[in-house]
């Protein structure tokens, strides 16, 4: 680390040495931020174990929260990890306490200094999912995560966990559903998942009977989701969601990844645009990388989603915006 962060800048010091041999501050330096109240945290390696830390942005209020174990990850994929999430006055996050629990739902309270287990859901094995990610995410009070072959509902007033089990939905599929892209938009959880027919797009309403599959996007248990890719996939677009798709409806016809929009129905779920028409990528995509996602934006004239697209005229991928129509699709610059 060093000391003078911006020479341009005389008032930028370093508010805390993480790791003092500093070697590993490429890989597991400051990352993963989340703020509350008055305070910000984020995920570090302090040259012996990765930790939770809080700060306010002076050395003296930077401190460790979790607790030291040697070997001690946050996240299942380390590096991979997305941000802990701070939710109704607590952050939570995915720790390995050294415990034999592997990585579980652990969360650290600011009023208390109290931090500590959720729950432990799976005893003596991994409780994340094997789509090279954790996400937590929070939705109708309670905290939801991908728990490997589910989605896992952690209740803060009871402190229990549900298993929103997907593979219920196709009976017979033992393979993991891997839930990926959890994403929270007004009172539904946009989400996908894979119960034997590949991933792909699902919503919840918080109960087991309203959480369903949205749509085959890419038929015959090919995956609607690119292995390994994770990130913002979900956006509001008018009263509508949009969200990047594979896309090949019968088995005969790949478009490649593009856009969908749904009302929240398997029957209001369609495609909204062939942007790259044929079987070239309007939404690309890198191999093991975070997807180029969509965010949403509140206009004047309604909420639009923004997202980056390639049209196959050969200027790559731009800037594109849409309402929730296909006329109202289209690129920015």
């Amino acid at each position: 680390e060093m000391a003078d962060l911006n020479p341009l800048n005389p008032s930028a010091t370093l508010s805390a040495d993480f790791d003092a041999s500093g070697w590993r501050i490429q890989n597991f330096g400051p990352n993963n931020w989340t703020h509350l109240g008055t305070k910000a945290y984020c995920m570090a390696w302090n040259g012996t174990d990765h930790r939770l830390y809080e700060t306010d942005g002076t050395n003296a209020g930077t401190v460790a929260v979790s607790p030291a174990y040697a070997g001690s990850v946050i996240g299942s994929r380390g590096n991979y990890a997305f941000s802990p999430l701070a939710y109704q006055g607590r952050i939570y996050l995915a720790f390995d306490d050294g415990s034999g629990t592997f990585d579980e739902l652990f969360s650290y309270d600011p009023q208390t200094s109290t931090f500590a287990l959720c729950a432990d859901v799976v005893g003596a094995g991994p409780a994340w999912g094997t789509w090279d990610k954790t996400e937590i995410v929070g939705f109708l009070g309670d905290i939801w995560y991908n728990g490997g072959s589910a989605l896992q509902v952690y209740d803060p007033k009871t402190n229990s966990v549900t298993d929103m089990t997907i593979a219920a939905a196709n009976a017979g599929n033992t393979a993991p559903a891997t839930p990926a892209c959890l994403t929270p938009i007004g009172d539904k959880l946009y989400f996908f998942a894979d119960d034997g027919s590949g991933m792909e797009p699902w919503v919840s309403d918080g109960t087991a009977a309203g959480t369903m599959v949205l749509a085959d996007c890419n038929f015959g248990g090919e995956d609607a989701l690119p292995y390994g890719q994770y990130g913002p996939e979900f956006a509001r677009a008018g009263n509508l969601v949009v969200f990047g798709a594979v896309t090949d409806a019968d088995g005969a016809t790949p478009l490649g990844r593009e856009l969908w929009v749904t009302d929240g129905t398997p029957a209001g779920t369609q495609l909204l645009k062939d942007i790259n028409v044929g079987p070239g990528e309007g939404m690309p995509w890198r191999w093991s990388q975070v997807l180029m996602g969509l965010t949403a934006l509140d206009t004047p004239g309604g909420t639009i989603a923004l997202f980056g697209a390639d049209d196959g005229s050969g200027i790559g991928s731009e800037l594109w915006r849409t309402d929730g129509t296909a006329a109202g699709t289209y690129l920015v610059k």
